[in-house]
């Protein structure tokens, strides 16, 4: 097994626990900045591409253009798109992100990451796209994510561009890298004088 959205789960929550164990109540909002700048990466990275192909910035853009390439090696997402339009809202009844917080006993990261990753990634695309995470497994019995406005034409989706899709080699690496740069500042010692160095 390589890596998959199971091995991208347990990064956030241990990236969760440490900073909890390490800054308690000082560790959410950095968490919660830090999945907010990883998404929002993500989604830029998706606007450009779109832009350059000459595409709006509209949310059947952005479903066009994820990022994420899904592994057979978990249980699939079980999802349900209750509407399209004009509202676009799905139902997520199992997800293997939140298999992972629940088999690792952090459905508190989980419920701190589901509520800004995704809103977040969608305001790296657009910040007209009026996305909300209503509600999601770790803390509910389905995820709500809801588009006001998406789709006023009730036109079809497009497929998704598998060429712009990453494996979750790229994907985890690109959380850890993001999680080691938003680590919260400790005293640290110099190893040839030892002076504190750091604030």
């Amino acid at each position: 097994m390589g890596f998959n959205e199971s091995i991208h789960a347990y990064i956030a929550a241990r990236y969760y626990t440490r900073m909890q164990e390490a800054f308690a109540s000082r560790a959410e909002p950095a968490f919660i900045n830090a999945v907010q700048y990883y998404a929002g990466q993500r989604g830029r990275r998706m606007a450009q591409r779109a832009i350059r192909d000459g595409k709006p910035l509209t949310h059947a853009t952005f479903l066009q253009y994820g990022e994420l390439k899904m592994t057979d090696e978990v249980e699939p997402t079980q999802r349900q798109l209750v509407s399209r339009a004009p509202d676009y809202e799905l139902h997520i009844s199992a997800c293997p992100w939140h298999a992972q917080f629940k088999r690792m006993g952090c459905l508190e990261a989980g419920d701190v990451y589901c509520r800004h990753v995704d809103e977040a990634l969608c305001r790296g695309f657009s910040p007209d796209i009026r996305f909300q995470a209503l509600a999601n497994l770790n803390s509910a019995d389905h995820c709500v994510h809801r588009v006001a406005g998406a789709n006023p034409q009730g036109l079809a989706d497009e497929p998704p561009m598998e060429q712009y899709k990453r494996d979750f080699s790229y994907h985890c690496g690109h959380l850890y890298e993001n999680s080691e740069m938003h680590q919260m500042p400790r005293d640290r010692h110099c190893c040839r004088c030892g002076q504190r160095v750091g604030t």
